[in-house]
């Protein structure tokens, strides 16, 4: 929690930090584990501290809203 605090303070200063609107997200869909970080079954592949891993854009893009604005 300390660490928190700190990054906000470094972000926003000692003020009252801004308000976080709230996210409502439907829950996802459940995904049979066969097709989650698979090669053959992704359309994305990202490299996270040098190791690929493997993913779906449709998820990406279903999971969030953010990710739909970019992959624009």
């Amino acid at each position: 929690n300390q660490q928190l605090a700190s990054i906000f303070i470094y972000c926003y200063g000692n003020g009252p930090s801004p308000s976080i609107s709230e996210v409502k997200r439907t829950p996802p869909a459940r995904l049979d584990p066969h097709f989650l970080n698979n090669k053959g079954m992704s359309d994305l592949t990202f490299l996270v501290e040098g190791k690929p891993f493997y993913a779906h854009k449709f998820l990406l893009v279903t999971a969030s809203n953010r990710y739909d604005q970019h992959s624009t």
